[in-house]
């Protein structure tokens, strides 16, 4: 073979006597290295990187997936495909890279050269059991499969690998972002949910605030009602328990024979401006529910609002 292995789609597709899928050939003409590649689950045609069960249409000598994350004493596959008429007589795996270190600066890495012994560096002691072999398939397609235990924690690291054949023609192949190694969540405790992923149930300190409330607060914050009538409704508001804003008790209440002296007359109490702003960025969803009931719990607290 005069060619070096082949394990990226750009040079498999020019392949002739190879059939390569139209949805796979439109990915990787509009592939960008820096873009994360989705997982396929594509049975049908042997994509040139599979980590355990999800395939990655590699297009070129650099790409970035999403990362797959694994945990600790859980066994990871992954799976090189190459075309290649002879033997492969060189693979390597490298890990633990990131911040653009390069092969060559690695600590954790995987030889298999072959009619010698797999060569395994782990300084950093995240390898519990490393496993490798070739397996030979159709069509000159070799498969490099390493399988691997990891012992502890890897932050997300890029991934290097490389292979020649016995005229030392070779293809270096690199990965960003390849993988996650984590801790396995407890049993009784479920694994952390992205917020975006799910929408949470909010407690009842995080009760949403209907949306006609916000209708109001506009007006107000337009300028259409005035303080007065905006306080009252939301004293309203919150006696009714529609929007949860922690109140202390009417300091005019009666305590067993002690009356508290109220003034005769009581100064004008306006409304901070800060308080303003928050309510019209709310209205504009500037800002979260939470943001603005703290204006508004502000505004109990300074008396400038009542609760019936």
């Amino acid at each position: 073979s005069t060619d070096p292995p082949v394990s990226t789609l750009d040079k498999v597709i020019k392949a002739e006597h190879i059939d390569v899928p139209d949805n796979i050939k439109k990915i990787i003409e509009n592939q960008d290295p820096k873009i994360p590649i989705e997982p396929l689950y594509e049975e049908s045609f042997d994509l040139p990187l599979k980590i355990n069960d999800k395939g990655y249409p590699l297009g070129s000598n650099e790409n970035t997936i999403v990362t797959d994350e694994v945990n600790v004493e859980e066994p990871i596959k992954f799976q090189m495909t190459f075309y290649e008429q002879t033997d492969l007589q060189h693979v390597s795996l490298y890990l633990n890279l990131r911040d653009g270190i390069k092969d060559d600066q690695s600590d954790t890495f995987i030889l298999f050269n072959k009619d010698k012994p797999l060569e395994i560096v782990d300084k950093n002691g995240f390898f519990e059991d490393v496993n490798f072999e070739i397996v030979n398939g159709e069509d000159d397609k070799k498969f490099a499969v390493f399988e691997i235990k990891f012992a502890k924690p890897m932050d997300t690291s890029d991934m290097i690998y490389k292979s020649w054949d016995a005229g030392r023609r070779g293809t270096t192949i690199l990965v960003n972002d390849a993988i996650k190694v984590k801790e396995p969540q407890p049993e009784n405790q479920p694994e952390q949910i992205k917020e975006s992923e799910v929408q949470i149930e909010p407690t009842q300190k995080e009760k949403p605030v209907p949306e006609w409330v916000k209708s109001n607060t506009k007006w107000w914050a337009d300028g259409q009602i005035d303080d007065q009538t905006f306080t009252n409704g939301i004293g309203f508001l919150i006696s009714e328990k529609i929007i949860d804003v922690p109140v202390k008790p009417n300091v005019g209440m009666v305590k067993e024979d002690i009356i508290e002296e109220q003034p005769e007359e009581q100064p004008e109490l306006k409304v901070p401006e800060w308080v303003r702003n928050n309510a019209k960025w709310w209205t504009e969803e500037q800002i979260d529910d939470q943001t603005f009931l703290s204006g508004i719990e502000y505004l109990v607290k300074q008396g400038i609002v009542t609760v019936p």
